[in-house]
């Protein structure tokens, strides 16, 4: 068989112990596509001259973020896995935990009856709850979050050991998720064999009727689904030659697998008298072709564990970036984590950052005594590195270079994922397959790339374009000084850049109803939220100027320095208000970007100023558990490349003629950056979408590309072209969600209007100002009271959408004092009456009361009666259920107030005054009918 140079190179570095490429495998790296490559081993090393590869240990938070608190965890916590899935008990929830956990009540050396497997929950990564199931039944009570102890038929069952648990995207959804473990059988040579478990939701679990594999595994499992194999990998820790090896088997059946056959073992480059233990492998998710595994290594002496990076390119061949040096160390001496550590299984990707979680203990392996391992506790934490930043190619001062073997892509740009240090610069060569540099991508025509940067574009004196290269055999040649390279990615940017990458595409599949619940969940709960108008525009003088020539635009820019600014200060007043989301313009019709982008300088990092609001809001929000979300508006009238252009746009004509699908490239990049930089995101509220160059189909491709981006994001019906429609009466309504060709958003959005019946049938949010600007304008005092603004937000929920309030900041940094004002009655008012708004529907009854609103949660009606009736006699239709009970919600002792069944409906006796002149809240509790 012929062997091209690729194949050739991995020979060799087969037979140097570098790389292993097995006969049956797959992987083939020659083919990049558009998928990010990591440089994890030699594999993109044809030639190379000073330049090495260096382990990156992850920055340890010291977190301890699930630790020992309940009864039935009072020995210790043990095996785990952590799973970036939306939660089912908590629907704001985005990460699911599973674990094992041991206490007093059984024989705990045997463990057979008191492991229990133990589920937990969490919004952000980082504060986790237990929460109350009810499915097992703990020294009397269900008030625990135990998913079971013992699972399995009365002759056969038995506590799970080492389980991890996967999200199988291939299997039907009673068996989404699947989990391996060692389990007990009866009737088996070997009574402990590797069981395997389904459930339909992660909470409820079947143990299959037989062992999925015919062999003794101690320690954690990992078992996962490899679409690069089409089948199920499954990995445990196995016994070879007297030490502890980590073995493998793969199996296109979920219920059989082969034996498990060794893949890395300790050996003589290991400290002596070492062993391995639970592999913790997975397949990276962030590029192709990589699977990690990061096994402890338990050294006999001085009897510890610490935690160790492997990496392979098919799964079978592993190898060490560096095996001298512990990816996750021994903390120091008389630490919580200085004795031993254990890898969870899983990965989370939190914006820019991967986010892993691990055991630790100050107890070494050897200690078994009860009093010392209850002395002496295991907890889990977290730690953090940047996205796909586990191994880089280094250079030093000095420099260095490398040339890849020839590489077949898919894309049109070249992104790096780079940290140059000061004095330090990369730069990248396009070769020919023979070596021979391409005309205007020679290193000579490359811009230096400096800085830290996740997706660096490669700029050649001629642009950034590679597109014409693609699908044709290319090498790279690069040089580096000082840097750390940590991968690349030929990626497909803009129209015409070729096929659009496998997130985007994704993003275009059809979504359950059941999975847009979940992703709609906590906005349906949040009800209210801020919205921000900010920037250049708000200084009086830019506003005053009607279409001001672009050219002047800079001079704006060059006297923007809102330096009262306070992300913090922002942040607590839409908290104090009772507001669970913000909403900032991060770039306006105007095009000036309030972020750090790297697309344009007409932004905020060119002025005065030069920090990053968006970034400090972001951070901020985070802290407060407010939703941070931004606006961007479709509308350019500062790019060259945007149609129509103003007549005072005199910069564009200088131009040339306007190309606007490359004008949506430069709109898609930074979305990009808003979506990676800033996220998660809550919502990306898009306006400025009116204007004929926006058509239907390019709002369904930017709404895929964002979705692609961030598939959990939520994105308003602005992206589209289908927000006018006409309500009842014939009335237009600015914001609805129009039924006819394929409805292009998540939601409506209303402006400055209430919907006199909602929009019934989907999701929807009014935005209004507070006077009659959006921007800071000091002439305009006409501010609407506090009093007004409550009962909007009452009559918007009980019509069942969200109220979006705006405030308009002065150039200078500054919420207005009015706008302050307003937001602490309203958040007055909302600390004790916020029941009877987070998380409503709309009132049942087909019209609204006279005297006030009604919203209503499962089991309850609050009535807001704006009119108390003198006559003390609340009336209303019938509630569609018994009443059990009404009582004031802002009476703490919730005396009971008389309810009286009429022919017409129901009458609530009230006292003499309302407790709140503004709206008082009577809460209704419905027992349902018999």
């Amino acid at each position: 068989m012929k062997m091209n140079r690729f194949t050739a190179i991995l020979s060799v570095l087969a037979v140097m112990g570098l790389f292993l490429m097995p006969a049956h495998a797959q992987v083939d790296i020659y083919n990049v596509g558009s998928d990010r490559q990591l440089f994890i081993d030699n594999a993109f090393f044809d030639q190379s001259t000073n330049v090495g590869l260096q382990l990156h240990q992850p920055t340890k938070t010291g977190q301890k973020v699930l630790q020992s608190d309940k009864p039935w965890e009072s020995i210790m916590l043990n095996w785990f896995s952590v799973i970036q899935d939306q939660g089912v008990v908590d629907n704001q929830a985005k990460y699911r935990m599973w674990y094992a956990a041991y206490d007093l009540d059984g024989d705990w050396t045997s463990g057979n009856d008191n492991t229990s497997f133990c589920y937990a929950e969490s919004r952000d990564g980082i504060h986790w709850t237990k929460p109350e199931l009810g499915l097992f039944e703990y020294q009397g009570s269900k008030k625990n979050n135990i998913l079971f102890r013992q699972i399995g038929p009365a002759d056969g069952h038995s506590r799970v050991h080492g389980t991890g648990v996967f999200i199988d995207p291939t299997a039907p959804p009673e068996a989404r998720y699947k989990a391996v473990s060692r389990g007990m059988w009866s009737g088996q040579t070997q009574p402990y064999q590797i069981t395997g478990m389904v459930s339909p939701d992660g909470l409820k679990w079947t143990r299959l009727s037989a062992p999925i594999c015919n062999d003794f595994a101690d320690s954690q499992y990992s078992g996962f689904w490899d679409a690069s194999l089409g089948k199920y990998v499954l990995y445990g820790r196995v016994f070879s030659t007297g030490s502890r090896a980590i073995g493998r088997a793969e199996s296109s059946d979920f219920s059989q697998f082969p034996v498990l056959q060794q893949v890395l073992r300790a050996d003589g480059n290991d400290p002596s008298n070492s062993d391995l233990y639970n592999p913790a492998a997975m397949k990276y998710a962030g590029a192709a072709n990589v699977y990690m595994m990061f096994p402890s290594l338990f050294q006999h002496t001085p009897d510890t564990l610490d935690i160790r990076l492997a990496v392979s390119r098919d799964g079978v061949n592993w190898t060490y970036p560096d095996q001298s040096k512990a990816f996750i160390p021994l903390g120091d001496a008389k630490t919580w984590d200085s004795g031993s550590l254990y890898m969870g299984q899983g990965a989370i990707q939190a914006g820019d950052e991967t986010w892993l979680y691990y055991s630790g203990s100050p107890k070494r392996h050897n200690v078994m005594e009860l009093e010392d391992v209850i002395a002496q506790p295991r907890a889990y934490s977290r730690v953090t590195l940047g996205r796909d930043r586990f191994v880089s190619v280094e250079a030093g001062k000095d420099g260095g270079w490398f040339v890849t073997p020839p590489l077949r892509f898919s894309g049109n740009t070249l992104k790096l994922n780079v940290e140059v240090r000061p004095g330090g610069k990369v730069r990248v060569a396009l070769l020919d397959e023979k070596g021979k540099a391409l005309p205007g991508r020679g290193l000579k025509d490359c811009v230096a790339i400096t800085g830290d940067h996740l997706d660096a574009v490669v700029r050649w004196n001629k642009g950034t374009d590679v597109g014409a290269r693609a699908n044709q055999p290319t090498r790279m040649r690069v040089e580096l000084g000082n840097a750390s390279l940590f991968g690349f990615q030929f990626a497909a940017e803009g129209k015409g850049g070729g096929k659009r990458c496998q997130a985007e595409e994704k993003a275009d599949r059809k979504e359950t109803e059941q999975q847009r619940d979940a992703r709609m969940a906590w906005f349906r709960e949040a009800k209210f939220g801020m919205f921000i108008h900010w920037g250049p525009y708000c200084m009086e003088r830019f506003s005053r100027m009607k279409h001001m020539p672009v050219s002047k635009f800079g001079k704006f820019r060059d006297r923007f320095n809102p330096v009262k600014f306070d992300a913090k200060q922002w942040v607590a007043a839409a908290k104090g208000a009772g507001m669970k989301y913000l909403v900032i313009t991060s770039k306006h019709h105007d095009g000036f970007a309030m972020f750090d982008t790297k697309l344009t300088d007409w932004g905020i990092m060119s002025t005065p100023f030069r920090r990053d609001p968006i970034k400090e809001l972001a951070a901020e929000c985070k802290k407060a558990g407010i939703k941070f979300c931004v606006y961007y508006s479709i509308m350019d009238w500062h790019h060259p490349d945007y149609v129509p252009r103003r007549p005072w746009n005199d910069v564009a004509k200088a131009k040339g003629d306007p190309d606007f699908d490359r004008y949506v490239a430069f709109m898609e990049g930074q979305l990009k950056e808003l979506v990676t930089n800033y996220g998660p995101l809550g919502i990306l509220w898009f306006d400025g979408e009116w204007e004929e160059s926006w058509t239907h189909e390019r709002g369904k491709d930017l709404y895929a590309y964002v979705r692609g981006l961030q598939p959990d994001i939520i994105i308003n019906n602005r992206v589209g072209t289908n927000r006018i429609v006409k309500g009842g009466g014939g009335k237009t309504l600015d914001g609805g969600m129009s039924k006819g060709d394929e409805i292009v958003g998540d939601y409506g959005t209303p402006e400055q209007e209430i919907p006199a019946g909602g929009l019934p049938g989907v999701d929807w949010e009014s935005c209004m100002t507070m006077n009659d600007h959006w921007r800071y304008n000091k002439h305009d005092q006409n501010w609407k009271s506090s009093v007004a603004m409550i009962r909007m937000l009452i009559d918007i929920a009980s019509k069942g959408g969200n109220y979006l309030l705006n405030v308009g900041p002065t150039s200078e940094g500054l919420i207005p004092e009015p706008s302050l004002e307003r937001l602490r009655e309203i958040g007055k008012w909302m600390k004790t009456n916020g029941e009877a708004i987070y998380g409503v529907t709309a009132c049942p009854f087909s019209e609204a009361p006279a005297w006030g609103r009604v919203t209503q949660k499962p089991g309850k009606l609050y009535l807001h009666v704006f009119d108390w009736p003198k006559d003390g006699k609340l009336a209303l239709p019938a509630p569609g259920g018994k009443p059990a009970a009404a009582y004031l919600l802002a009476d703490p002792n919730r005396v009971p107030l008389k309810v009286t069944t009429q022919q017409d409906g129901i009458v609530v006796a009230l006292p003499a005054e309302a407790p709140d002149p503004v709206a008082s809240v009577v809460v209704l509790d419905i027992a349902d009918e018999p």
